[in-house]
Order: C-alpha cells, then structure tokens, then sequence
C-alpha cells in the first residue's frame, strides 16, 4: 500500500524551516525588556493544550463503532496522525523551555535566538493543522456513512 504524499504539510514545514534558519542567522534576539519570550511560552503553552484536546479527539475510540476490520483499517491513520501532532507537542513544549531559560538566564542569548528560531518554525508548521484535521474528520464522516449504508435495514 503506498501513501500519497501531502504536499501542503511538506511546504508548510520546510518553510517554517527556511524562516527558523533565517531568524538564527540573522542573529534575531528579543531584548532583554521585551516581552517576546513571555509572549512565546504564553502562545505555545495555549497550543500545546490544544493539541492534547486534539491528540485525545483523535484517537477517541467511540467514532470507531464499527466491526473490528473497520478499526484495523484506521489503526495506521491515527497511529499517523497521533506521531504527527506528538512530535508538535514536544517541539512546543522545547519552544515554552528554551523561552523559560533565557528569561531566567540573561547572559545565555544563544538560548534566546534557539527558542525564537524553533518558535517560528513550530508556528509556520502548525499551519497545517487545520486542513489535518478537517480531512480526518472527513474521513471519520465518510467512514461512518459507509458503515450505516452496509448495515441491513437500512434504506438505500
């Protein structure tokens, strides 16, 4: 079985890349009376809870009511889709600590530039989150159609 490849999600993370990489080698570094790594570990800290909501929704096993051939057949979807938003939520939770770092460690501007730079990456490629969730969900719907459709009694 081959898988098709989303190019949306390629594109959105390798830009958020290009603009991470960008932002470390411009030397960008928040002032030391701004507010941006307050605002950074408040931002991702917010996503990061979303995407728990998101990952258990995901997975939620009532929207898989029907026969266990029906599961088997979206094991390897959630499983996907679950490694996907994980590997986000440990890129968030790295931003919310690089951020908590610097601001308790003036001197380490290092630091600083290296929660900015994955800030932004972790931002341009949260872009897709949206449209991942929309098909999954999609996908559950048409699942679920096709299930009551099969089912005997049911009027064509």
């Amino acid at each position: 079985m081959t898988r098709r490849v989303a190019v949306g999600r390629v594109v959105w993370v390798a830009l958020g890349l290009a603009l991470g990489a960008w932002v470390w080698s411009e030397g960008v570094v928040p002032r030391q009376d701004s507010a941006t790594l307050d605002i950074l570990v408040a931002v991702f800290s917010i996503l990061a809870g979303v995407l728990v909501v998101l990952m258990t929704l995901s997975s939620e096993r009532t929207f898989y009511s029907g026969s266990w051939r029906m599961a088997s057949l979206h094991r390897a979807e959630i499983r996907r889709v679950l490694r996907r938003h994980a590997f986000l939520f440990y890129v968030y939770l790295l931003v919310v600590g690089l951020a908590l770092a610097a601001s308790l460690w003036d001197d380490l501007e290092v630091v600083a530039r290296a929660a900015l730079s994955l800030g932004v990456f972790a931002f341009v490629a949260s872009f897709d989150l949206p449209a991942s969730i929309v098909q999954h969900q999609q996908s559950r719907l048409d699942d679920e159609v096709e299930r009551r459709r099969n089912q005997p009694g049911e009027p064509r």
